[in-house]
């Protein structure tokens, strides 16, 4: 499942099917009766009909093919199924929704192109027609794709009077802009469409009314709120600024309404201002109002609470959860108490429904992270013993929302080490690494979280050991387990995040059957992976092994992986990686540059032979890319490997000063010169 989609409310209202023609048709042959006289007129009209019949069923199978394969299986086809930039150009699905002459066909094809459309925002968030950093051919070609697109549909709503199509014509509409990067693209198209939709809210029909307003709930969730937006909708700019007391005054009110309706959608419309208001930086003559804004709701919270069902009291600690960090530090001493003990009396409650429960224990779990609770060792705890018990529960569900709390909670705890003069207890420490290990054995939507909290939980024992030492072989080796079994790339990501924090202790690499199994799959990945956020994960773990020592004989095997993969950077399997790229090859880089100051002088001969003529010159553009783009913060490895780089390559000592002393084993450089290109 995509993690990026909207929720399944959103999903069935935008993308519901609507049958515009008859899949099975036949002819029904008449025997027994003399030839019937047709016309040339009908048999013109006759003919026409048959044509839509064929054009609805093969959109039919479209819509099929569209929901059983995976949405990367049509990108290859985006510039036939959808405008290439030519609104009238090859024909294209919008296009037969703008020009058919069956209403049947119009709508159908609009509504395939809503199915195709949703789920894409990762696909369309390439394309871009503004300013030089993302400004290559596909991405403008993309963005120009789009903006045909909303040419297209604006034609559609300017021209149609049928419902049927009109509503598809809006659904297409609003999933293609809960898609649509706008601050990537020119301003200017948002006045054009918006006015047309404001007039359909009005229309008689529901369904298209609906459709409307649908699109007007698309545009004002955008995550990036351009001002044309904001404007085009009537919005003001930073919008709720000002007003935290009548909201307040409103949402109390809808709280304690008798009707449950208006009680839930009080508290869904509390959750979606307290997030709006939770990241907004208030100016210091709005902070009393933030803080009146909470102390209003936060009684009317409790008492609807207290009679609510189970929809309601999710909806009130989800609402609670988003209350931001700066309102929850100024909150009175006494409030603060009692909001905690309010949270901690819902997630203990074992007659209260699970997913309850965990939506308190989510509530925690954000505040956990705190400045004043994360350093308080017995709330971090409290909410660590919650967690186990709701992390082995039946429900999925609840087992993904314990398993991020348990992610949380242990960053909370490594962010306290420092700082602390108490520890946590042992036997708690032991029961939470043995839940995190089982975790990863989990769904992946749990694996990715639990990976996440092994690793720093790990990092902790390292800190804070104890007896057990084969808890944390088996610990380790279910990270290893994570990195190397197929599965979701968020998995192996957040697992070689882990294993960077844990290699920067030695400890680890005092079982060498860690390392035999850690390099070799680093290098694997880093070469191989399809997932570009996975290979520039695992290229950091080499980063934070700081000794020569640690690679032992498995060096060669990393120097020749890195420059492997450095070229293979390069060749774009998907467009859904061109993002990444160019935090890949930065990291490959800098390993490589990691990995030439570590090296001793019994390596170069190795890495010189590496670095083929063939190859050199592709890493040495790479190379060169890398180190005029990179922030100047990050850019002195580049600078100081270039001249080793340069030994290390082909000829490169020959005729050339060598600038590096060797000491030993290690070798230092003595200079800080040029860039790869003067090599």
């Amino acid at each position: 499942m995509n993690t990026n989609e909207p929720n399944p409310r959103e999903r069935l209202v935008l993308m519901g099917n609507q049958d515009y023609g008859c899949l099975n048709w036949r002819l029904e042959a008449r025997t027994g009766c003399p030839p019937i006289r047709i016309s040339s007129r009908q048999k013109a009209k006759h003919h026409r009909q048959q044509e839509a019949k064929v054009r609805i069923s093969a959109l039919h199978l479209l819509s099929t093919l569209t929901n059983q394969l995976p949405r990367r299986s049509f990108y290859g086809y985006w510039h036939i199924l959808f405008p290439d930039g030519d609104a009238g150009g090859s024909p294209h699905l919008l296009l037969l929704g703008l020009k058919d002459t069956n209403f049947r066909c119009r709508a159908l094809a609009l509504q395939v192109g809503a199915q195709l459309l949703y789920g894409s925002k990762a696909f369309l968030s390439q394309a871009c027609s503004l300013g030089p950093s993302n400004f290559t051919p596909f991405a403008v070609s993309l963005a120009s794709s789009v903006l045909t697109a909303y040419r297209i549909l604006i034609a559609i709503l300017e021209r149609e009077y049928t419902p049927p199509v009109l509503t598809q014509c809006l659904k297409c509409l609003a999933v293609l802009v809960q898609a649509t990067p706008f601050h990537q693209l020119e301003m200017g198209f948002v006045y054009e469409f918006v006015g047309h939709v404001k007039k359909l809210i009005k229309c008689r029909d529901p369904p298209v009314a609906v459709s409307a307003l649908l699109v007007m709930e698309m545009l004002v969730g955008t995550s990036n709120l351009t001002p044309e937006i904001a404007s085009s909708i009537g919005l003001a700019p930073s919008l709720l600024r000002g007003h935290q007391v009548r909201l307040s005054k409103v949402i109390s009110a809808g709280l304690t309404d008798p009707a449950r309706d208006v009680k839930l959608y009080a508290a869904r419309c509390l959750d979606s201002v307290g997030y709006q208001l939770g990241r907004l930086l208030p100016e210091p003559a709005e902070r009393e109002l933030q803080i009146s804004f909470w102390l209003t709701l936060l009684p009317a919270t409790y008492q609807a609470y207290d009679s609510a069902g189970f929809s309601l009291k999710c909806a009130l600690c989800d609402a609670l959860s988003n209350m931001g960090a700066i309102s929850f530090e100024r909150l009175p001493d006494g409030q603060r108490t009692a909001l905690l003990a309010f949270l901690s009396g819902c997630a203990s409650d074992d007659h209260e429904e699970t997913l309850v429960r965990v939506a308190a224990l989510r509530a925690m779990a954000v505040y956990v992270l705190h400045p004043s609770l994360k350093t308080d060792l017995g709330f971090v705890e409290n909410a660590a013993e919650l967690t186990l018990r709701i992390l082995g529960d039946s429900q999925l569900l609840a087992r993904i929302k314990a398993a991020w709390a348990l992610g949380n909670i242990s960053d909370a705890l490594v962010a306290g080490i420092p700082n602390q003069t108490e520890r946590i207890s042992a036997e708690l420490l032991e029961r939470l690494i043995q839940a995190a290990t089982k975790s990863c054995a989990d769904n992946d939507k749990v694996r990715a979280n639990a990976v996440r909290a092994l690793g720093n939980l790990l990092q902790i024992l390292q800190v804070q050991p104890f007896g057990n030492g084969e808890l944390m072989h088996v610990a380790m080796f279910k990270l290893l387990d994570c990195v190397t079994s197929p599965g979701n790339a968020k998995v192996k990501w957040n697992a070689c995040y882990a294993i960077g924090n844990l290699v920067k202790h030695r400890a680890f690499f005092a079982n060498n059957r860690l390392a035999g199994i850690l390099f070799p799959t680093l290098c694997q990945l880093v070469v191989q992976h399809a997932n570009f956020k996975v290979r520039t994960n695992a290229v950091a773990v080499l980063l934070q092994v700081e000794q020569r020592q640690d690679f032992s004989a498995h060096f060669p095997l990393l120097w020749r992986s890195l420059l492997d993969a450095l070229v293979r950077s390069n060749l774009l399997e998907s467009f859904e990686e061109y993002n990444h790229r160019d935090a890949l090859q930065q990291q490959l880089c800098l390993a490589i540059a990691h990995l030439l100051l570590l090296a001793r002088s019994s390596d170069l001969p190795m890495m010189r032979e590496s670095l083929e003529e063939d190859r050199l010159e592709e890493v040495r553009a790479t190379w060169r890319r890398v180190a005029f783009r990179i922030v100047p913060e990050l850019s002195d490895p580049l600078f100081t490997c270039s001249p080793l780089l340069g030994a290390a390559s082909p000829g490169g000592d020959r005729g050339k000063p060598q600038p590096m002393d060797v000491y030993g084993d290690q070798v230092y450089t003595t200079t800080i010169s040029k860039y790869w290109v003067s090599i």
